[in-house]
């Protein structure tokens, strides 16, 4: 029997989503413990998620994503398109403290830069 979930990570200011699938077969909690422990600051992550080490790491991936999307200038993507959610996918593996295999994929995403029209400028005087 399959155990995926699927989860949406979204940027409470802006706009950005991914969702991802997310087989916890393979993010276990002893897997999600070893990815969250190596970056710092990891106990603090831990109290904001109940001590849950899996949705820790379900929120670095979609912080991962979503900042990677936006050196991209923004991704739009939705489920139908396999390939942009498998490519995004593979780059995750590549990054340091990420295992080969994970067990997160995106699936989705809605991750918008700015642009001209969405910047406003404001003269100081000092």
């Amino acid at each position: 029997m399959s155990n995926i979930k699927t989860y949406k990570v979204k940027d409470d200011w802006k706009d950005y989503e991914v969702t991802l699938e997310v087989d916890h077969e393979i993010l276990t909690p002893e897997l999600a413990r070893e990815i969250n422990q190596f970056w710092c600051f990891s106990d603090d992550r831990i109290d904001q998620e109940n001590g849950s080490h899996v949705r820790v790491v379900i929120r670095l991936a979609g912080l991962y994503f979503i900042n990677a999307m936006l050196s991209h200038d923004g991704v739009h993507f939705g489920k139908s398109n396999t390939e942009a959610g498998a490519a995004w996918s593979r780059d995750l593996t590549q990054e340091e403290g990420w295992p080969e295999k994970p067990g997160i994929r995106v699936i989705a995403a809605s991750v918008e830069a700015p642009d001209y029209d969405s910047l406003e400028l404001t003269e100081l005087t000092i």
